[in-house]
């Protein structure tokens, strides 16, 4: 019975180590770097929560205006996020 696959031979079983040669990759650099970056958005984000009564003081805010600090905050930083991965993605 034939599968209707046309036997290539051993020559195309063989791995092409020459034609695929790439350096090692060093992923445990590469996930330190990714957990590193994951520590600093989430230590900014408390900074600038635990900073909010300070801020509304300082600058006059309620509660209400509070809020906006912190979106203005997160749109900000999404923004300087989305340029960054933009720029990076550029070779």
């Amino acid at each position: 019975m034939t599968t209707g696959i046309p036997h290539a031979g051993p020559a195309a079983r063989q791995p092409r180590a020459a034609a695929t040669a790439q350096p090692p990759r060093k992923l445990g650099l590469v996930l330190a770097v990714i957990a590193t970056a994951q520590l600093m958005v989430a230590l900014d984000l408390t900074i600038v929560n635990v900073a909010l009564p300070h801020i509304g003081q300082a600058l006059g805010f309620s509660g209400p205006n509070l809020e906006w600090v912190v979106n203005a905050y997160a749109v900000a930083f999404g923004g300087l996020l989305l340029l960054g991965g933009r720029a990076g993605e550029q070779q």
